[in-house]
């Protein structure tokens, strides 16, 4: 046989080789084409989750198939990348889903079931004394709520939804709540806010670990790590037996309370809030005022008459 010619391959042979040749390229290629589909899937991404997890794969699917063509991979890796582009798309656009669409917790602390709305959507029916969680698309929203006999709101109120926070809807300001602060370990809580929250009808806290429970009374941390916090939100029992009094009383209640906890020492501390609630309980008349499940009406405003 003769020498292979002197300057390598003939002229014509040159660039037939793609770069994605090796399967550890090609299945590399796959999963960056998925993380750009997750990225695109942001900007759709009101839409429910499984329409986001199959458009996200679709795209995906695509960008890999253009890819595998443009790198001329082997067919069995360009197939398997084509799989894990797909998968891995689809499962983007799911977290995509997740992450674009925060959950709102929901508390009803009436006695009857009230209709929960979001821009002007009923969204769940939610029965006295319950609380459930509900993810709402990120933004400004309109929540509201009615008694179950009616088919929208009486009463709303606006609030943003971010993404990263963990939100509380409380329909008609029917519960008070306590922010509650464990520190395990060394760890330091820093400026965290904790105590009795002002009664409002939609919160936003920067992170709640423990809804409607107590924090544990352990927690396991990594060898490295000093310690570690956890929050909780929890409906305190000083709180929620005045719900039957009117609002001023609550609102001057969970006041006075979170002047109270400012007290470094417990004794203080327990002596200012049973001082809190003796002053409550003798403002409060529950017959007075019965907070119900069932809003006011909107007014609709009345058309100006036709000069014709």
């Amino acid at each position: 046989m003769g020498a292979p010619p002197p300057g390598g391959p003939p002229e014509g042979r040159k660039g037939r080789r793609g770069f994605l040749r090796s399967r550890q390229v090609a299945w590399f290629g796959a999963c960056v084409m998925a993380l750009l589909a997750t990225a695109i899937m942001f900007l759709l991404s009101d839409f429910e989750v499984g329409v986001m997890a199959a458009v996200g794969g679709g795209i995906s699917l695509v960008l890999t198939i253009g890819l595998m063509v443009v790198g001329k991979a082997k067919i069995l890796h360009a197939i398997v990348a084509v799989l894990i582009g797909g998968g891995f798309g689809a499962v983007g656009g799911a977290l995509m889903y997740l992450a674009t669409h925060p959950e709102v917790h929901l508390d009803n602390q009436f006695d009857d079931a009230v209709a929960i709305y979001v821009d002007g959507d009923k969204v769940t029916t939610l029965r006295g004394g319950a609380h459930e969680t509900i993810r709402v698309y990120k933004g400004k929203h309109e929540f509201g709520y009615s008694s179950t006999d009616d088919d929208e709101p009486g009463d709303t109120v606006k609030a943003n939804v971010s993404m990263g926070g963990d939100h509380l809807y409380n329909p008609g300001k029917s519960a008070c709540y306590w922010l509650s602060v464990a520190v395990y370990g060394e760890a330091d809580a820093g400026d965290m806010e904790w105590g009795p929250q002002p009664i409002k009808e939609f919160y936003e806290f920067e992170t709640v670990d423990n809804w409607f429970a107590d924090n544990p009374e352990w927690v396991t941390v990594n060898e490295d790590s000093d310690g570690t916090t956890q929050t909780s939100i929890q409906r305190p029992n000083g709180c929620m037996e005045f719900n039957k009094c009117k609002m001023s009383v609550r609102d001057k209640l969970q006041r006075c309370l979170a002047k109270a906890a400012k007290k470094k020492d417990d004794d203080a501390w327990i002596e200012a809030a049973q001082g809190c609630t003796k002053a409550a309980a003798a403002k409060c008349d529950p017959n007075a005022e019965q907070p119900k499940a069932t809003p006011s009406k909107k007014k609709k405003k009345k058309k100006p008459k036709s000069g014709f």
